[in-house]
């Protein structure tokens, strides 16, 4: 038996049925309560489920705050629809009180039912334990709604009734940002930073707001400089602050924390190669690039292969050199990349999705890298471009909403305004035909494959060995969950309907293409 679970008090004597306010009163129960409260906080999800599981523990108390327990398991396992379940039956006990409504707003919130969610989460009081964890997932609900003025109030009053709370800070970084205001957004998230013990989630957000406001990168180097020597967040930091001096233009600075950063890495995960005698700097020669398409599930898949036993990844996903970076140089490129995979059975990689639409990243790729393998994923073209609206509409400030967006794309499409070439709006780059006879005309089967991203999802070990394979990788079995999706309305039948009728032309070519049926002219 370990420490943990010798240190859960024993309930020996059950109390007697018919009060919940014997219940409520069990000092027993509450000391359980605080410990397994303990666990969720610190993540120890596989001692909270051997707690609820064990036969041992009798007692009516325990028997209460069970469901509220095991629902946060099923949230944690994926499985919110169960959670939401045990959430609806929750006993009305005063310890209770807010978690029912916390884990039903908290399971509504993971369904993408988000005004029910809201409606559940605001009957969490302020006074209680749980409000901070509430309003925080009713800002993201009200942020998945684009609902910018209410996510604005709602942190707003939360930071005038807690300043020094650094997820809220965090919160009001992403909603100025959904505003449009990236400069007061990489404010907020400074100072989330500053506040926060575990920083990485601003960390991230950071590195896209500071974009295009040179005069607050010193700044930020300092904020995120402060943070180095702490445990939580230890890898981020090297790569925001790559980031950030990259930004600043001091690319010699970025490129030496790259390396710095792509050493550690690689050592973390196989320390063995602490020993080994490592190259000076990277040879041109990669494993794989995912070359795009965005919105098609790019991120799981990298993912996917940077757990591989064989691949040591660097700390980015998206590097984006032969896009917006390639003035940067190839040594700067490289320096992302692990030099040990030059003189060990290692692969390397990135996903750069906006490869896929860039003029000129298909020659880059050619003339610079020795033969590398690419990957591109393509998904249903309409469900691509809602994504891709709501991506840029979170990140870019789109004003319109989705179906004005749509038939003005449509029209400007039709006209022939558009540049279905090398153009990177949602419905351009989800009008795959142009750009996937370009790859195609330049890289054969045997240094690209496409993968069908709906295909992909609905039968990933079938088609992570397909990828291996390619890749000349061993096969690796296990579960894949999805990453990085898009928290927004799934409510846009009729847009999607639209979609998919103005894309019908063009499926047959496609299916051509591919070689394989998609069925993407269906609904």
């Amino acid at each position: 038996m370990n420490k943990e679970k010798e240190s859960i008090p024993t309930i020996s004597a059950p109390v007697q049925p018919g009060s919940a306010r014997n219940v409520d009163g069990d000092a027993a129960t509450r000391v359980l309560l605080s410990k397994l409260d303990q666990f969720v906080s610190e993540g120890r999800i596989d001692e909270l489920e051997a707690i609820l599981r064990d036969d041992n523990i009798h007692s009516e108390g325990f028997a209460a705050i069970k469901p509220y327990f095991n629902g946060i398991v099923e949230l944690v396992r994926g499985n919110p629809e169960h959670a939401l379940g045990l959430g609806e039956t929750i006993d009305r006990l005063p310890m209770l009180a807010w978690r029912g409504p916390l884990l039903r707003g908290t399971a509504l919130h993971a369904l993408g039912r988000y005004r029910e969610a809201v409606a559940h989460l605001r009957q969490v009081g302020m006074d209680s334990p749980g409000w901070l964890q509430a309003v925080s997932v009713e800002i993201k609900c009200l942020l998945a709604l684009d609902d910018v003025p209410e996510a604005t109030s709602c942190v707003e009053s939360a930071l005038a009734s807690d300043p020094d709370a650094s997820e809220l800070w965090y919160l009001k970084g992403l909603v100025v940002r959904q505003a449009g205001d990236s400069r007061t957004a990489s404010l907020a998230l400074m100072k989330a930073i500053e506040l926060a013990s575990d920083f990485r989630a601003p960390l991230r957000a950071l590195k896209f707001s500071i974009v295009g406001h040179p005069d607050l990168l010193d700044e930020a180097i300092r904020v995120v400089e402060a943070t180095r020597g702490k445990k939580k967040g230890s890898r981020l930091i090297l790569s925001t602050l790559s980031a950030l001096y990259q930004e600043r233009g001091n690319i010699e600075k970025s490129a030496q924390l790259n390396a710095k950063f792509a050493r550690k890495l690689a050592i973390t995960k196989i320390p063995s190669l602490a020993k080994a005698e490592w190259p000076d700097r990277k040879s041109p020669s990669l494993n794989f690039i995912i070359i795009g398409a965005p919105k098609c599930g790019t991120t799981s898949l990298f993912g996917y292969l940077a757990r591989h036993p064989q691949a040591v990844c660097p700390h980015t996903k998206e590097i984006n050199y032969f896009n917006f970076k390639f003035e940067f140089g190839l040594e700067w490129y490289l320096s992302h990349f692990p030099a040990i995979c030059d003189c060990q059975p290692l692969f390397t990689g990135e996903a750069s999705p906006g490869y896929f639409a860039a003029k000129g990243a298909d020659d880059r790729i050619r003339h610079q890298l020795a033969p590398v393998k690419l990957i591109l994923m393509l998904r249903n073209p309409a469900d691509r471009t809602i994504s891709s609206y709501f991506q840029k509409k979170k990140m870019q400030g789109i004003k319109a909403d989705l179906e004005i967006f749509v038939r003005s794309q449509i029209r400007e499409k039709l006209a022939g305004s558009m540049d279905l070439d090398y153009g990177g709006g949602p419905l351009a780059v989800s009008t795959y035909g142009p750009k996937l006879k370009r790859w195609m005309g330049k890289f054969g089967k045997d240094e690209l494959l496409v993968v069908n991203a709906d295909r992909f999802f609905s039968n990933t070990q079938q088609e992570m060995d397909r990828i291996h394979a390619f890749l000349g990788m061993q096969p690796l079995a296990g579960d894949y969950p999805v990453a990085n999706m898009g928290a927004y309305s799934k409510d846009n039948d009729a847009v999607r309907a639209m979609l998919v009728e103005h894309f019908r032309p063009e499926i047959p070519e496609l299916d051509e293409l591919l070689g394989e049926k998609t069925y993407w002219d269906e609904m």
